[in-house]
């Protein structure tokens, strides 16, 4: 079901605050014949009074969500509170890490840790876990990512990440989201690592068979914020090698995003997101009319504020829509087309801090951003 030109408006907390998770239940209750089978069916399946096992939990959330009886009777709305369940479950039971242990390039800022950019060479027979570049968010706490590497609940969301999940190349599709065919490589480094406070280097994106179809040139620039804020401007230019490249997909499964510690989809009612003012948040978590979006979430027991600006100079803005997920993704996305010799190129600047951001305070984030950059 397409629910993006839904003007459906969810309801509204304090100054731009909108409340994913309190929104979904809202719904889900009111669509009163579907949650109640929800429930029912869950405890069928559970099998209350008997005791609920892991394994029984996780199949009967699998089974909920493939249930397509369930989804004509409450729409998108069962399907939404059964992921949402899936991912708590999914994150106390599913181990974290990947098999193979991330090949990190750090970046550090004053002799402190800022970002990680992930550059484990490929492997097809470990292909899950090393078939994506990209980069880690490290907290001023502790020194430790805020953001998940391979493993845990969707696997395939990884840090600061790029990808569209229907890329055509010469009438052949790729997911180079999900990377079930195909691969990005690190293809090295445009500036040594340490020598200056950022990351630069080459992305190639290849089919299943090591074919580049785009190259990327990524850099990652490292600034200090106002009161004791990090944040980096991100520019990334895409070609097309040789043939032509269409990169479409949905918020939710495309574009520039960022995903968080995999333990934020264990508490997905703590978190929050804050937005503009003239933004419009329509149903699945879309929101329109919006050029940033602040995740709010609470990592290893501190509180953060992640902050995602898009630059007005980008491309196809008109068109541009923010996906914002409970458990801890969230990002732009917005769909082009790639010539050889005609680059895509697009800037963002991602700032994070301890504690949280209101709207004004990222309005004006965003204005020093457009103003000065």
């Amino acid at each position: 079901m397409d629910c993006s030109h839904d003007a459906a408006q969810p309801s509204v907390g304090p100054a731009g605050v909108f409340d994913p998770p309190v929104c979904a239940v809202r719904r889900v209750f009111r669509a009163g014949l579907a949650g109640r089978k929800t429930v029912g069916f869950l405890v069928s399946h559970c099998g209350i009074g008997k005791g609920i096992g892991p394994c029984r939990l996780r199949l009967a959330l699998c089974r909920l969500w493939q249930d397509h009886s369930l989804i004509r009777f409450g729409d998108f709305r069962v399907r939404k509170l059964a992921v949402t369940l899936y991912g708590i479950a999914h994150g106390f039971l599913i181990k974290e890490s990947a098999a193979v242990p991330e090949q990190r390039a750090e970046l550090h800022v004053e002799g402190e840790p800022w970002l990680g950019t992930v550059a484990t060479p490929y492997n097809p027979a470990a292909h899950p876990d090393t078939c994506k570049v990209f980069t880690h968010l490290y907290s001023a706490y502790d020194g430790l990512p805020i953001t998940k590497g391979a493993g845990g609940f969707d696997s395939h969301q990884r840090g600061l990440h790029i990808g569209w999940r229907s890329t055509e190349v010469d009438g052949q599709v790729f997911d180079t989201w999900h990377m079930t065919d195909c691969s990005q490589r690190h293809g090295g480094w445009l500036a040594e690592p340490g020598t200056v406070a950022a990351h630069s280097f080459i992305v190639e994106w290849c089919d299943a068979s090591g074919g580049i179809f785009i190259r990327e040139f990524r850099s990652l620039l490292c600034r200090h914020a106002r009161y004791g804020a990090r944040m980096f401007d991100l520019q990334s230019r895409l070609s097309a090698v040789d043939r032509p490249v269409t990169l479409r997909g949905d918020p939710h499964h495309a574009g520039v995003q960022i995903r968080l510690a995999n333990e934020v989809c264990r508490r997905p009612w703590s978190t929050r997101f804050v937005l503009p003012g003239n933004a419009q948040r329509r149903r699945n978590d879309i929101v329109y009319d919006a050029l940033w979006a602040c995740c709010l979430a609470d990592i290893r027991g501190k509180r953060h504020a992640i902050l995602h600006m898009a630059h007005p100079a980008n491309p196809g803005l008109e068109h541009m829509a923010y996906g914002i997920r409970a458990y801890g993704r969230f990002g732009a996305f917005f769909e082009a087309d790639l010539k050889p010799g005609s680059p895509l190129r697009m800037r963002f600047r991602i700032l994070w801090t301890e504690g949280e951001l209101d709207a004004g305070e990222c309005e004006a984030h965003y204005r020093e951003y457009t103003s000065s950059v």
